[in-house]
């Protein structure tokens, strides 16, 4: 993927601009899964980019809505 080829710019910009069309075409349970998907990447991109401060904060962010989500 993207991620392999280590076009992380990429990914970040391509995870943000899907995340409108990801909105509108999903819902309930799918649209948790369709945003921690793209929060992960994103935050994976941060990481091997040296951003770790943003890495971390959508870390937490994943955190938080998974431990909400199990309540």
């Amino acid at each position: 993927g993207i991620l392999q080829l280590r076009r992380y710019e990429e990914a970040i910009r391509l995870c943000e601009q899907s995340m409108v069309f990801a909105e509108r075409n999903f819902s309930g349970c799918e649209i948790y899964q369709v945003k921690l998907w793209r929060w992960f990447f994103i935050s994976k991109s941060h990481f091997h980019l040296g951003r770790l401060e943003a890495a971390l904060n959508l870390l937490e962010k994943l955190e938080k809505v998974g431990s909400t989500k199990e309540m």
